[in-house]
Protein backbone atom coordinates (compact mmCIF):
# COMPACT_ATOMS: atom_id res chain seq x y z
CA UNK A 1 0.00 0.00 0.00
CA UNK A 2 3.25 2.46 0.22
CA UNK A 3 3.73 2.66 -3.07
CA UNK A 4 0.47 3.64 -4.14
CA UNK A 5 1.25 7.10 -5.81
CA UNK A 6 -1.34 9.98 -4.82
CA UNK A 7 -1.98 12.69 -7.50
CA UNK A 8 -3.45 14.75 -10.03
CA UNK A 9 -6.33 11.81 -11.18
CA UNK A 10 -5.28 12.85 -14.58
CA UNK A 11 -1.72 12.15 -14.75
CA UNK A 12 -0.40 9.17 -15.86
CA UNK A 13 1.46 8.13 -13.08
CA UNK A 14 -1.39 8.59 -10.02
CA UNK A 15 -2.55 5.45 -8.70
CA UNK A 16 -5.08 7.14 -6.49
CA UNK A 17 -6.68 11.11 -6.88
CA UNK A 18 -8.08 12.93 -3.58
CA UNK A 19 -11.43 11.91 -2.16
CA UNK A 20 -14.79 13.76 -3.17
CA UNK A 21 -14.21 16.73 -0.16
CA UNK A 22 -12.35 17.76 2.63
CA UNK A 23 -15.33 16.85 5.01
CA UNK A 24 -14.71 13.19 3.36
CA UNK A 25 -11.07 13.22 4.27
CA UNK A 26 -11.78 14.44 7.46
CA UNK A 27 -14.53 11.57 8.31
CA UNK A 28 -12.22 8.60 6.95
CA UNK A 29 -9.88 10.14 9.42
CA UNK A 30 -12.53 10.38 12.57
CA UNK A 31 -13.06 6.33 11.27
CA UNK A 32 -9.09 5.44 11.35
CA UNK A 33 -8.42 7.40 14.33
CA UNK A 34 -11.37 6.28 16.21
CA UNK A 35 -9.89 2.48 15.36
CA UNK A 36 -6.64 2.96 16.89
CA UNK A 37 -8.12 2.60 20.45
CA UNK A 38 -9.40 -1.46 19.65
CA UNK A 39 -7.38 -2.14 16.31
CA UNK A 40 -4.08 -1.96 14.75
CA UNK A 41 -3.13 0.76 11.86
CA UNK A 42 -0.50 -1.43 10.07
CA UNK A 43 -0.10 1.36 7.25
CA UNK A 44 -1.17 4.84 6.27
CA UNK A 45 -4.20 6.13 8.32
CA UNK A 46 -2.87 9.67 7.86
CA UNK A 47 -2.97 12.27 4.33
CA UNK A 48 0.03 13.14 2.81
CA UNK A 49 2.16 15.93 2.89
CA UNK A 50 4.06 17.97 0.64
CA UNK A 51 2.07 19.76 -2.07
CA UNK A 52 -1.22 17.62 -1.45
CA UNK A 53 -0.77 17.88 2.45
CA UNK A 54 -3.88 20.85 1.49
CA UNK A 55 -6.30 18.66 -0.59
CA UNK A 56 -8.59 16.18 0.09
CA UNK A 57 -5.96 13.14 -0.18
CA UNK A 58 -5.89 9.91 2.06
CA UNK A 59 -3.04 7.00 2.12
CA UNK A 60 -4.41 3.70 2.11
CA UNK A 61 -4.62 2.26 4.90
CA UNK A 62 -4.69 -1.24 6.64
CA UNK A 63 -6.45 -2.25 9.74
CA UNK A 64 -5.95 -4.86 11.97
CA UNK A 65 -7.26 -6.68 14.70
CA UNK A 66 -10.70 -4.80 14.83
CA UNK A 67 -13.29 -6.72 16.56
CA UNK A 68 -16.28 -7.95 13.92
CA UNK A 69 -19.03 -5.55 15.94
CA UNK A 70 -16.65 -2.51 15.73
CA UNK A 71 -17.17 0.45 14.03
CA UNK A 72 -14.26 0.21 11.49
CA UNK A 73 -15.84 -2.98 10.38
CA UNK A 74 -19.46 -2.28 10.37
CA UNK A 75 -19.39 1.22 8.79
CA UNK A 76 -18.99 1.97 4.71
CA UNK A 77 -16.40 4.26 5.45
CA UNK A 78 -15.85 5.09 1.40
CA UNK A 79 -12.27 5.86 0.89
CA UNK A 80 -9.03 4.04 0.91
CA UNK A 81 -9.48 1.89 3.88
CA UNK A 82 -9.33 -1.59 4.07
CA UNK A 83 -9.71 -3.68 7.59
CA UNK A 84 -8.46 -6.89 7.34
CA UNK A 85 -10.53 -10.03 9.19
CA UNK A 86 -9.19 -13.29 9.82
CA UNK A 87 -11.13 -16.23 9.30
CA UNK A 88 -10.69 -20.00 9.05
CA UNK A 89 -13.31 -22.06 6.58
CA UNK A 90 -14.97 -19.84 3.20
CA UNK A 91 -18.24 -20.90 5.82
CA UNK A 92 -16.73 -18.89 8.54
CA UNK A 93 -15.59 -15.77 5.82
CA UNK A 94 -19.16 -15.50 4.40
CA UNK A 95 -20.96 -15.37 7.71
CA UNK A 96 -18.82 -12.38 8.61
CA UNK A 97 -19.25 -10.53 5.33
CA UNK A 98 -23.31 -11.12 6.17
CA UNK A 99 -22.69 -10.11 9.68
CA UNK A 100 -22.71 -6.14 8.52
CA UNK A 101 -25.42 -3.88 7.24
CA UNK A 102 -23.77 -3.61 4.29
CA UNK A 103 -23.85 -7.33 2.96
CA UNK A 104 -24.45 -7.52 -0.25
CA UNK A 105 -28.41 -6.01 -0.78
CA UNK A 106 -30.93 -8.77 -2.08
CA UNK A 107 -31.76 -9.19 -5.67
CA UNK A 108 -34.15 -6.85 -7.62
CA UNK A 109 -37.67 -7.55 -6.30
CA UNK A 110 -36.83 -9.91 -3.74
CA UNK A 111 -38.32 -8.74 -0.29
CA UNK A 112 -36.61 -10.14 3.15
CA UNK A 113 -38.77 -10.09 6.24
CA UNK A 114 -35.63 -8.59 8.38
CA UNK A 115 -35.17 -5.47 6.02
CA UNK A 116 -31.71 -6.98 6.17
CA UNK A 117 -29.95 -7.39 2.87
CA UNK A 118 -29.68 -10.72 1.64
CA UNK A 119 -27.61 -13.11 2.99
CA UNK A 120 -24.48 -13.68 0.67
CA UNK A 121 -23.64 -17.55 -0.48
CA UNK A 122 -21.09 -19.29 -2.42
CA UNK A 123 -20.96 -18.43 -5.82
CA UNK A 124 -20.39 -20.70 -9.08
CA UNK A 125 -17.27 -20.54 -11.09
CA UNK A 126 -17.86 -18.26 -14.19
CA UNK A 127 -17.87 -20.42 -17.43
CA UNK A 128 -15.79 -17.88 -19.32
CA UNK A 129 -15.52 -14.22 -20.12
CA UNK A 130 -13.57 -11.20 -18.03
CA UNK A 131 -14.45 -7.54 -17.38
CA UNK A 132 -11.49 -5.31 -16.98
CA UNK A 133 -10.96 -1.34 -16.05
CA UNK A 134 -7.89 -1.18 -16.48
CA UNK A 135 -6.25 2.19 -17.76
CA UNK A 136 -5.02 0.30 -21.36
CA UNK A 137 -9.07 -0.96 -22.26
CA UNK A 138 -10.05 2.49 -21.55
CA UNK A 139 -12.15 4.07 -24.77
CA UNK A 140 -12.81 7.54 -25.24
CA UNK A 141 -16.85 8.47 -25.76
CA UNK A 142 -15.39 8.82 -29.16
CA UNK A 143 -14.77 5.24 -29.36
CA UNK A 144 -11.15 6.08 -29.66
CA UNK A 145 -8.61 3.71 -27.23
CA UNK A 146 -6.17 6.15 -25.00
CA UNK A 147 -4.06 5.24 -22.31
CA UNK A 148 -6.56 7.59 -20.21
CA UNK A 149 -10.09 7.43 -21.26
CA UNK A 150 -11.04 10.86 -20.17
CA UNK A 151 -12.50 13.91 -21.43
CA UNK A 152 -9.44 15.97 -20.77
CA UNK A 153 -7.39 13.25 -22.94
CA UNK A 154 -10.02 12.50 -25.94
CA UNK A 155 -10.44 14.06 -29.12
CA UNK A 156 -13.62 15.94 -29.54
CA UNK A 157 -16.01 15.25 -32.44
CA UNK A 158 -18.68 18.07 -32.91
CA UNK A 159 -22.43 16.49 -32.74
CA UNK A 160 -24.84 16.93 -35.31
CA UNK A 161 -26.56 19.53 -33.02
CA UNK A 162 -23.68 21.48 -32.27
CA UNK A 163 -22.35 22.42 -35.98
CA UNK A 164 -22.70 25.31 -37.35
CA UNK A 165 -24.50 25.34 -40.39
CA UNK A 166 -23.68 27.51 -42.91
CA UNK A 167 -26.84 28.61 -45.00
Amino acid sequence: MDSVRLGDPFAPDTDLGPLISHAQRDRVAGFVDRARGYATVVTGGEGPGGDLEDGAYYRPTLITGAAQDSEVVQSEIFGPVLVALPFDTDDEGIELANDTPTASPPPPGAATSTGRAAPLGRSRPAASGSTTTSRSSARCPTGEPGPRATERTCRRTPSRSTRRSST
